[in-house]
C-alpha cells in the first residue's frame, strides 16, 4: 500500500507548500508542455524554471514582512561599513533560477538526515562542469531528472525510517501511534523548514499533517512519515533556490534579497549546503540586513571547516583535479597535499604562494614518489631540497591533468594553465582531427618533433601558445615523479623549459608560478571563477565592473578569504537582476 501512497504524490492537483509564480503565471504542477511531468504535485513547474526565470513564492511579499508589501518599494540604507568599492547594487548582470547540483543535493541531505548510503542520489543526472558543476544554465530540467528526484526522495525516505535510531533522530519524537498528528506535524514543520530553508506557516503544516490519515488507514505511521519526506524533498523550493526579496523602485528588474534569500545564497556560497537551524534564526531576527551583517556572518561561516572544505572544493573544480581518482594510498597522498596547500595558503592570506611555495605536505611515499631525495618519516610539511618544484604546478594532483597515451601531454597541460590559471579561451581542434588519438609521426622520434603542429596551419595558431607551456613541465611524469628523459628514450633528454605568451619564459613549475603569480593575470583569472562559482553561470559582459573590482582588489591583498568576504558581504551580491524571458 505504500506505493499507492507514493502513487498519490504524484497525482495532478495534489499541492503541499507554496505554489511558483512566474510573471503572473501560477502553476501547481500541472504542466501542459511536457506530458511526462503531468504527475508532480507542484515539484517543478517546468513553464516556470525554464522560460521565465524571475519567479518568487506563492507565500508572498506580504508574508515576509509583517503584513507589509514591499512592491515598488527601496530600501538600500545600511548602517554598517559601507558597500563594497566596484561592488554596489548595478554590478552584476541577471540571473537566472538556479537548481541544486548534485553534490549540493548530497551534502544537503546529509544534513538534513545524516550520511547517506552509496549510491542513493545516483538516480540524480550528473552535472556538467563548467568549470563548476552549479550553472544554471546547464541545467535544463528533464525526465529523467523528474524520475530521478521520485526515486531519490523514496530512498532517502525508506534510509531514514528504515533505522530506529536514525529515525528517531530525524522524527524528533516518538508517535504514540498511527495516529499521532502532533507528532507528525512537529516533525514535518522542523523537517520542511530546514529543507525549504524558511518558517513552514500554519496552512503548510495542516497541509502536512493531513498525511495522517494514510497513517491511520494503513495502522503504520511510517506511512504518513514516509509521505511527508517525500512531499518535502520533492517540492520546488528544496529542489531550487527560489529568491525572494524587495523590488527597486527605480529598477523594476532588481530585487533587494530578503534575510532568508540571503542565508541560502551564503550558505551554498560558502559552504555548499543550506542553512543551519543557527542561519536560519539569524536570517528571522533580521541579521542579515546591511553588508556589515553579512561579513560578520560570513567571517564565522568561513571559520567553520565547511568553509575550507567549500574553498579546497573550489579549487579543485577551477583547477580539475576534482576527479582525481584516490584507490591508492599514493592518490589519496597527492590530493591530501593539495588540500593542504590550499588550507595553508587560505589561513596565512597569500593566496600567490599556492604557485610559489617551496614546501609541502607530503606523506613518506610521495616524497620517495617525487624523488625528492630527503627522509619523510610521518606525513606533514617538508621543505623540497632543491629548485625543482615550488607549489601546486609540481603537484601530482595537479599534473595528472596531463595524462595521456600513458605519458604527459605537453598539449592539454598547456591548455590546462592557458584557460583554467589564465581563462583565455581555447577553440576546439578541427573537425578532422582526432585529439584521441596519439600524434602522428615517427614514433621513434622524441616528443617535440612527434608533437610539431607547426606546418599545419589549422592547428599551429593554438599549438604554439599551448605546447611552450606545457613542454616546460615535461621533467614531472604523470602524476609528478620527477624525469630527465623521456621513458624508455635516454636519448631524448627533456629541457624542461617553457614560454607562456605574453608574459615570457621559464624553466618548470618554480619557474612557472613565478611568472603567473608576478603577472597579476592569474588574479584575475581566480576572480572570475570565484565569481562564476557564485552566480551559477560564467561572467559577461554585464559582469566587468564586478570582475574588475575584485580583481584590482585581490591583486593588491593577494588574500583569498579578503576575495570572498568583499563579494558575499557586496551590494552586488545582496541584490539580484532578474531575467527576462525574450
Amino acid at each position: 500500500m505504500l506505493q499507492e501512497r507514493r502513487r498519490l504524490l504524484r497525482a495532478p492537483g495534489v499541492e503541499i507548500g507554496p505554489t511558483i509564480r512566474c510573471n503572473e503565471l501560477t502553476t501547481t504542477g500541472h504542466n501542459p508542455a511536457m506530458a511526462r511531468t503531468k504527475q508532480m504535485r507542484g515539484l517543478i513547474a517546468l513553464a516556470c524554471v525554464v522560460g521565465q526565470p524571475a519567479c518568487t513564492t506563492g507565500r508572498g511579499a506580504a508574508d515576509e514582512h509583517d503584513g507589509q508589501s514591499t512592491e515598488g518599494t527601496e530600501d538600500d540604507s545600511d548602517d554598517g561599513e559601507g558597500p563594497v568599492a566596484g561592488l554596489d547594487r548595478d554590478a552584476l548582470g541577471p540571473m537566472g533560477l538556479r537548481r541544486l547540483s548534485r553534490a549540493e543535493l548530497s551534502r544537503t541531505l546529509t544534513d538534513l538526515v545524516g550520511p547517506l548510503p552509496a549510491g542513493l542520489i545516483d538516480s540524480i543526472p550528473g552535472d556538467a562542469e563548467t568549470p563548476f558543476d552549479n550553472d544554471y544554465t546547464t541545467q535544463d530540467p528533464s525526465p529523467a531528472l523528474i524520475d530521478g528526484l521520485f526515486a531519490m526522495s523514496a530512498a532517502v525516505a525508506d534510509h531514514v525510517l528504515a533505522d530506529p535510531d536514525r529515525r528517531a533522530t530525524v522524527l524528533g519524537c516518538t508517535p504514540s501511534g498511527p495516529d499521532d498528528a502532533a507528532c507528525l506535524r512537529a516533525f514535518a514543520t522542523s523537517f520542511a523548514r530546514r529543507a525549504l530553508r524558511r518558517p513552514i506557516s500554519p496552512a503548510e503544516g495542516d497541509g502536512y499533517a493531513a498525511f495522517i490519515s494514510h497513517g491511520v488507514e494503513e495502522g503504520e505511521f511510517d506511512v504518513a512519515a514516509t509521505m511527508v519526506i517525500e512531499a518535502v524533498l520533492m517540492d520546488s523550493e528544496f529542489v531550487y533556490r527560489i529568491e525572494t526579496g524587495e523590488l527597486v523602485a527605480d529598477q523594476p528588474s532588481m530585487s533587494r534579497l530578503d534575510d532568508l534569500s540571503m542565508a541560502t545564497r551564503l550558505s551554498y556560497l560558502l559552504w555548499g549546503t543550506g542553512p543551519d537551524e543557527a542561519l536560519l534564526l539569524r536570517a528571522e531576527q533580521g541579521e542579515l540586513s546591511t553588508s556589515a551583517q553579512v561579513r560578520e556572518v560570513a567571517e564565522a561561516m568561513l571559520a567553520d571547516r565547511r568553509g575550507l572544505e567549500q574553498l579546497q572544493r573550489f579549487h579543485a573544480m577551477w583547477l580539475d583535479y576534482d576527479d582525481l581518482p584516490q584507490g591508492s594510498a599514493l592518490e589519496l597522498a597527492m590530493r591530501l597535499e593539495t588540500d593542504a596547500l590550499v588550507e595553508r595558503v587560505v589561513a596565512e592570506r597569500r593566496w600567490s604562494s599556492l604557485l610559489t611555495l617551496e614546501q609541502s605536505y607530503l606523506s613518506p611515499a610521495l616524497a620517495v614518489h617525487y624523488d625528492l631525495g630527503v627522509e619523510v618519516f610521518a606525513p606533514g610539511w617538508v621543505d623540497y631540497p632543491d629548485a625543482r618544484r615550488a607549489g601546486i604546478l609540481s603537484h601530482g594532483a595537479f599534473l595528472a591533468v596531463g595524462e595521456k597515451f600513458g605519458d604527459t601531454s605537453p598539449v592539454e597541460r598547456g591548455k590546462a594553465v592557458w584557460t583554467r590559471l589564465l581563462c583565455e579561451p581555447m577553440p576546439p581542434p578541427p573537425p578532422d582531427i582526432d585529439s584521441g588519438v596519439p600524434p602522428a609521426g615517427d614514433p621513434t622520434a622524441c616528443k617535440p618533433e612527434r608533437y610539431d603542429m607547426s606546418q599545419r596551419a589549422e592547428c599551429a595558431a593554438c599549438h604554439t601558445i599551448v605546447d611552450p607551456i606545457g613542454f616546460g613541465l615535461e621533467n614531472y611524469g604523470p602524476r609528478g615523479q620527477w624525469r630527465t628523459h623521456e621513458p624508455g628514450r635516454p636519448q631524448c633528454s627533456i629541457e624542461g623549459r617553457g614560454e607562456v605568451a605574453g608574459l615570457g619564459a621559464f624553466a618548470g613549475a618554480p619557474g612557472l608560478g613565478a611568472l603567473l603569480a608576478d603577472s597579476g593575470r592569474v588574479h584575475t583569472c581566480a576572480m572570475r571563477r570565484l565569481l562564476q562559482f557564485s552566480l551559477g553561470r560564467a561572467p559577461t559582459a554585464a559582469d566587468a565592473d564586478a570582475v574588475d573590482a575584485l580583481a584590482r582588489r585581490f591583486e593588491t591583498s593577494d588574500d583569498m578569504l579578503d576575495a570572498v568576504l568583499a563579494l558575499a558581504s557586496s551590494d552586488a551580491f545582496r541584490h539580484r537582476v532578474v531575467e527576462t524571458n525574450e
